[in-house]
Order: C-alpha cells, then sequence, then structure tokens
C-alpha cells in the first residue's frame, strides 16, 4: 500500500469515526452491501482451508479477495463516490488486515499500526466475525 493509500483511509477513517456520532445512520450502497458479502463468504472459505491445514488455498483466496475485490473494485468505487460509506470501508480494512495477519504478521501490523488511533497489536485482537 502506498504512501498516499494510507493517507487517504486515514482520512476516511476519521470521517467515519465522525459520522459514528451522527444520530441518522446510512443506507448502505449496492457496493457496500456487495463487499460485506464477499468478505463473509472469502472469511467463510478462509476458515474451513485454515481448518483442513491448507494454508496456501487460505492464502490465496485472502489475496483474490484483498487485492482484486477490495482494492481494485471496492477502493475504487469509494473514490469521489458520496454514496459509500467510509466506516464501511474502514471495518472491511481492519477485518481483511486481521484475517491476513496470520500469514503476513508484520506488513499487517505496521499497516493496523498506521490506521488505528489507539494501536493493538493484531494478535492481541478477536477474530474477524461476520459483518
Amino acid at each position: 500500500m502506498r504512501a498516499d493509500e494510507i493517507s487517504a483511509m486515514q482520512r476516511m477513517r476519521s470521517k467515519a469515526s465522525e459520522k459514528d456520532t451522527l444520530p441518522t445512520q446510512r443506507k448502505q450502497s449496492l457496493a457496500d452491501k456487495k463487499i460485506i458479502a464477499q468478505f463473509n463468504a472469502t472469511k467463510l472459505r478462509v476458515e474451513k482451508h485454515i481448518q483442513l491445514f491448507q494454508f496456501s488455498d487460505a492464502l490465496k483466496l485472502l489475496y483474490e479477495f484483498f487485492w482484486h475485490d477490495f482494492c481494485d473494485v471496492y477502493v475504487e468505487s469509494c473514490k469521489g463516490d458520496t454514496t459509500n460509506d467510509p466506516k464501511i470501508l474502514m471495518q472491511v480494512l481492519e477485518q481483511s488486515l486481521k484475517l491476513i495477519h496470520p500469514f503476513m504478521p508484520f506488513v499487517t501490523d505496521a499497516l493496523a499500526q498506521k490506521l488505528q488511533k489507539k494501536h493493538l497489536p493484531l494478535f492481541t485482537q478477536p477474530w474477524p466475525t461476520k459483518l
């Protein structure tokens, strides 16, 4: 992830936390609903592969989801689109980092540290739940 992308994510994080305090809840856009469904499906498949000790298959699924579905499609759709909820972008990003963490602990922890105001190491955080 490039530095400009990380800073953009941090801006999205601050916008998301501002929106958390608003009394109205945003409706999810079609892109938001799609990325949540893709994340949940990927998470279940990754967990199945991990339970079967098929780590390369689990990592391949994570790569495909994170690089193609999340970065190439969803993050690009969020640029300049006000219908997407920045809170969902941050939730999917943070939960994805937790899923990837067992395979790439140093990279994911460094990214999480840049994204979170109060950073707790990823290995101390609970495994991602369904979004």
